[in-house]
């Protein structure tokens, strides 16, 4: 059988994303917890630095799985000062909904896992409310570009933010490669990206 151009152009990409998360995954089994810590307290710093931070009222950050950056630390504080934080709440393919984190105690886990406020006790939080997204990922290339686990959540949410949202990739320094493969209708980019 023979496949479209495009099919097998996706085809070829999708092979490559995943070599590629793969490739990253052994190289950050390399790295020692106390190494995370100290990796994502330094992203925290950076983080907590930049203007629009400072200006943000309304962030949306992840509740973090192994290997991602760990920013549960940030999350604390920026609540300490008054900042409201939206955590995702994933749905079906492709949909995300972000709702008002509380506290630790009402986070309940969620799809793959992933601990997120229990949408029974928490606040939704409109798109429009979002001044700041901190998103984690696989991958990040100096372009903006992020490669994630492959299931299209944050594309989607990048996708539907308003334009004056500020959109930050995490990750630690071994996570930035120069160029991912990508599908332009289908991956979306950060603004930036900070490492440790």
């Amino acid at each position: 059988m023979m496949l479209r151009p495009s099919l097998r152009f996706s085809s070829r990409k999708r092979e490559e994303k995943r070599q590629l998360r793969q490739r990253i995954g052994y190289i950050l089994e390399g790295i020692s917890k106390e190494e995370w810590g100290r990796r994502s307290k330094n992203v925290e710093k950076k983080i907590r630095r930049l203007p629009e931070y400072k200006k943000a009222k309304t962030i949306v950050v992840y509740w973090p799985l192994a290997k991602e950056v760990d920013l549960r630390q940030f999350i604390r504080k920026a609540k300490e000062e008054g900042k409201t934080i939206g955590l995702p709440v994933l749905r079906r393919r492709g949909e995300i909904e972000i709702f008002e984190f509380t506290a630790e105690e009402e986070l309940v886990p969620g799809k793959l896992g992933i601990m997120q406020p229990d949408v029974r006790l928490s606040r939704r939080i409109s798109l429009e409310e979002i001044d700041l997204v901190v998103v984690p990922g696989i991958a990040f290339d100096k372009k903006g570009n992020r490669l994630g686990r492959g299931r299209g959540w944050y594309d989607e949410l990048i996708k539907l933010l308003p334009a004056r949202a500020e959109i930050i990739g995490v990750a630690l320094a071994p996570q930035v490669v120069d160029n991912l493969p990508i599908e332009p209708y289908q991956d979306e980019r950060v603004r930036r990206v900070i490492t440790a």
